[in-house]
């Protein structure tokens, strides 16, 4: 013979109490909430690390501006300080032959 427990199927019975379809009801809710703020936290973050990609080309494209400015710079530097150095010949040279003459 069939149990009766079996031919009904599932069912709930009637000692669950209220209070914990609540909490359980409550926990989905939650975990549902929770869920949801993740994804737009999520979704901001994308958004911001898009934004900082862009600025990030902007900057290194910059910087690889600056860095060829810079090495001009050091050419040109080298350049004043040869100069500077045949200027400060010459002034030497002066110098001594001003030195000479009485």
């Amino acid at each position: 013979m069939n149990k009766p427990s079996e031919s009904q199927g599932w069912h709930l019975s009637k000692n669950v109490p209220i209070a914990l379809i609540l909490t359980l009801a409550a926990q989905f809710g939650g975990a549902v909430w929770v869920v949801a703020k993740m994804q737009s936290s999520i979704e901001f973050n994308a958004d911001a690390i898009i934004g900082n990609r862009t600025r990030l080309v902007v900057v290194e494209s910059r910087m690889e501006g600056m860095r060829s400015k810079s090495a001009r710079q050091d050419v040109q530097l080298g350049r004043i300080e040869t100069s500077l150095a045949a200027m400060l010949r010459t002034l030497d040279r002066i110098d001594k032959k001003l030195e000479r003459t009485p």
